[in-house]
């Protein structure tokens, strides 16, 4: 018998009540208490780390750039082939996006494009995976 493996979302009733209840009520999702809350408990899940929680994967990408010191006057390779957020991530921090071509076969960056691209002034290289 094959087990088969569901990609949908967790639909048990109290987690839907959950997830009902924090929609419904967005004030509360900058409440501070629950906010470290769940970053403790997402800690937990991967030893020896700290998790910090973004609003959006578009925070989280000028997040990460602005830990790692990017800013004003710096270049960030992103692919030419991406959604919106990527360079606007990007642009929030003051770094310019430098886009690369794809290789047509992965809809990936294409590595030549990359190395092409480097100058002096890039600090960080956004790879993505498409699909």
């Amino acid at each position: 018998m094959a087990t088969l493996i569901s990609l949908s979302p967790n639909v048990e009733r109290d987690d839907i009540r959950l997830a009902w209840r924090t929609l419904f009520r967005p004030w509360t999702w900058a409440m501070p208490d629950a906010v470290l809350q769940a970053q403790q408990a997402v800690s937990k899940l991967v030893p020896n780390t700290r998790a910090v929680l973004t609003s959006s994967g578009r925070t989280a990408i000028s997040t990460a750039l602005a830990a790692a010191g990017i800013g004003e006057g710096h270049e960030v390779i992103v692919q030419a082939f991406t959604c919106v957020a990527v360079p606007g991530s990007v642009k929030w921090t003051g770094a310019r996006p430098v886009f690369v071509d794809i290789d047509p076969a992965t809809f990936n960056m294409d590595p030549a494009a990359v190395v092409a691209a480097i100058t002096p002034l890039t600090k960080a290289i956004i790879v993505q995976h498409t699909f």
